[in-house]
C-alpha cells in the first residue's frame, strides 16, 4: 500500500489558517482597531450579521484536510463575508483576511484538478486522489518501482 498526499491542498489549508488567525476588518466604531475572525463570536460585539460566513470559513478549511472540497465552503464563506460587509459599511475597507481565504480556497479547489504531491503520479487521476487530501492506493502488481 502506498500513500497519496494532495501538498498543494494542504498549502492551501495551511494559508486558510493564517487567514484565519490574521485580522478580517477593522472595528465598527471607527477606531480602525483591526478584528481577528475570531472576535467576531464575542458576545455583544455587534459582528451577528457574520456569524454564518465566518462559520463556514473556518470550516470549510477544516473539511479541506479531509477533502479539497472544502475549499468551496471557505470560497462561500469568504465571499459572503465581504459582500455582507461591503452593504453594510462600503466605505470601511476589510482587512487581509478574507484576501487570504479567497486565495486558500483557490488553491485548494484548483488542487481537485491537478493534485500534486508524493504518491501522485502524472496521467489520469482517479476520483479518490481528486477528491481526498490523503488517501490510500494498492500496489500494482508486476511494475517496478
Amino acid at each position: 500500500m502506498k500513500w497519496n498526499v494532495n501538498l498543494l491542498c494542504l498549502v492551501g489549508v495551511i494559508i486558510g489558517f493564517v487567514a484565519i488567525l490574521s485580522r478580517w476588518t477593522y472595528d465598527m466604531f471607527g477606531d480602525y482597531n483591526l478584528v481577528h475572525i475570531i472576535d467576531i463570536y464575542e458576545p455583544g460585539f455587534g459582528f451577528e450579521d457574520w456569524y454564518f460566513s465566518s462559520l463556514l470559513v473556518m470550516i470549510g478549511v477544516f473539511v479541506a484536510l479531509v477533502s479539497p472540497l472544502g475549499g468551496s465552503l471557505e470560497m462561500l464563506g469568504s465571499l459572503g463575508f465581504i459582500l455582507t460587509w461591503a452593504g453594510h459599511h462600503g466605505e470601511m475597507p476589510v482587512s487581509i483576511g478574507p484576501y487570504l481565504s479567497i486565495a486558500s480556497s483557490v488553491i485548494i479547489l484548483s488542487s481537485m484538478i491537478r493534485p500534486i504531491g508524493p504518491g501522485l503520479k502524472y496521467g489520469p487521476f482517479n476520483i479518490r486522489s481528486r477528491l481526498l487530501t490523503f488517501s490510500i492506493r494498492k500496489e500494482e502488481k508486476g511494475k517496478g518501482v
